[in-house]
């Protein structure tokens, strides 16, 4: 109305009053978080790759775009490195800013996203769980402002779609739930035993060298290797067994073992990595009696993974833990024992010889003949229930009598 008293003079106060207007912005930033993979690097390590996707779900352009992620809380029971923050849409705050802790910005914070748009970061850490192998519960959180500075923030929900329902609103309940990881291990050891010489003492003993390898066939770095070795029952029906010697190059061997008290060959303290192994020289001084055998004896390889998670296998005949090589060194077939036969190893020989010492006339038609007799031991193992025979009856057949 031009002259809203009309009054014909639209020039009085208050009939000449600016006309004003006022824009109204609606700034809305959205983030998701998605694991986009897990690898485990074998040593307790794992690199996990997460993608992250931020969109501009609002009326206006986005200014001054920034991500956050504090991995300190995340990996709070772990530990972990960042390798990586690469994107193809916005400036990352990496090498030397970014690192989860201390710095916990991802980009660089000055760039734009335009209406309806939105931009990826993809973010590369390193994590060593040890014991906790998780969930470990991660969210980021994206923040810009309109163009008159109006501040715009979402926390990130699981997946790769920042507002799933489409409503615009992306801080709704069920729509910021954290990026969970879990770290998987599957430690298994693998554990082969042969025998690798048998030397005949000579005196009833004989010495048995034994070789034991122990592998890493699982995906983790294997903890606290142990193996243990119960001779008391392999030669329970022996005369006795003493331990000659243990060593490695591998692994730290027990001063203690004795294969009965303490069956323990190692220190047990030692690691393995992932497809690694390692081997123990063992050598028994064996009494084997009137049994020679078979005796018949397995190992028993133990361990665990950095979690904890256990792994055992009984020894298999031969040098190779896993003969089929699918990583299962439990299966039929493969956990033989090794077994040891002394008659194949003992030669005992005996030699006689005999010569007259003197032969004397009694004057009575008789004589007094004297013979040695000498019996030698000419083998390699100790001879038991020596006799000698010797048939005068036969050899004096043809005189009229002889006497003792």
């Amino acid at each position: 109305v031009p002259d809203p008293n009309g009054n014909g003079n639209p020039n009085e106060d208050g009939e000449n009053d600016p006309t004003p207007v006022i824009f109204s912005e609606n700034p809305v930033i959205g983030v998701a978080k998605s694991v986009s993979s897990v690898v485990n690097n074998g040593d307790g390590t794992y690199a996990v790759s997460y993608e992250i996707v931020v969109a501009n779900l609002g009326d206006v352009q986005l200014l001054n775009v920034q991500v956050t992620d504090d991995l300190s809380a995340t990996f709070a029971g772990a530990s972990f490195t960042v390798d990586l923050v690469t994107s193809g849409d916005f400036q990352a705050n990496f090498p030397g800013g970014f690192d989860g802790s201390s710095d916990t910005n991802l980009l660089v914070g000055t760039d734009t996203l335009v209406v309806g748009a939105q931009g990826t970061i993809q973010l590369t850490i390193t994590v060593t769980p040890g014991a906790n192998l998780g969930p470990y519960n991660n969210t980021a959180v994206a923040l810009a402002e309109g163009p008159s500075g109006t501040p715009t923030s979402d926390i990130s929900d699981d997946g790769t779609v920042p507002d799933p329902n489409g409503n615009g609103n992306p801080n709704e309940d069920g729509e910021n739930d954290p990026t969970p990881v879990i770290f998987s291990e599957n430690p298994v050891i693998g554990v082969a035993k042969s025998v690798s010489s048998v030397v005949n003492n000579g005196d009833g003993t004989y010495a048995v060298s034994y070789e034991i390898v122990v592998a890493n066939l699982g995906d983790v770095q294997l903890l606290n290797v142990q193996v243990t070795d119960d001779l008391s029952a392999t030669f329970a029906g022996a005369n006795g067994f003493t331990v000659a010697s243990v060593s490695s190059g591998d692994f730290a061997v027990n001063a203690g073992f004795d294969g009965s008290s303490d069956t323990n060959l190692l220190v047990g303290t030692d690691t393995l990595g992932v497809g690694a192994q390692g081997t123990i020289q063992l050598t028994v001084t064996v009494t084997p009696g009137a049994n020679l055998g078979p005796y018949n004896n397995t190992a028993v390889a133990l361990a665990e993974g950095p979690s904890g998670t256990p792994t055992s296998d009984i020894s298999d005949d031969g040098t190779v833990p896993d003969p089929n090589g699918n990583g299962n060194p439990n299966e039929d077939g493969e956990n033989d024992p090794t077994p040891v036969t002394f008659n194949t190893a003992e030669n005992p020989v005996i030699g006689v010889a005999k010569s007259v010492s003197s032969v004397v006339n009694n004057g009575d038609g008789t004589y007094a003949v004297s013979y040695e007799i000498v019996v030698a031991n000419l083998g390699d193992v100790q001879l038991l229930n020596v006799q000698v025979t010797d048939d005068l009856s036969a050899t004096f057949a043809g005189a009229n009598g002889f006497t003792v």
